[in-house]
């Protein structure tokens, strides 16, 4: 077994790539979902369904 490198970083590149990415993905979403709820005047209920985006623009 490998041993523990405190500080050692297992993500490549790739992945952080992808990571970053996704979370740029998830915060341009919300971005669209909440301007256009406010563009055409929706029920602010709407806004519920931007904690899906927002949830995986902070995970990404």
């Amino acid at each position: 077994m490998a041993e523990y490198r405190p500080g050692a970083c297992n993500i490549g590149h790739a992945e952080r790539r992808k990571r970053y990415l996704s979370g740029v993905a998830g915060f341009a979403a919300t971005a669209l979902l909440v301007a256009g709820v406010a563009t055409l005047d929706a029920s602010r209920t709407w806004l519920l369904a931007a904690v899906a985006p927002l949830f995986g623009g902070f995970l990404g």
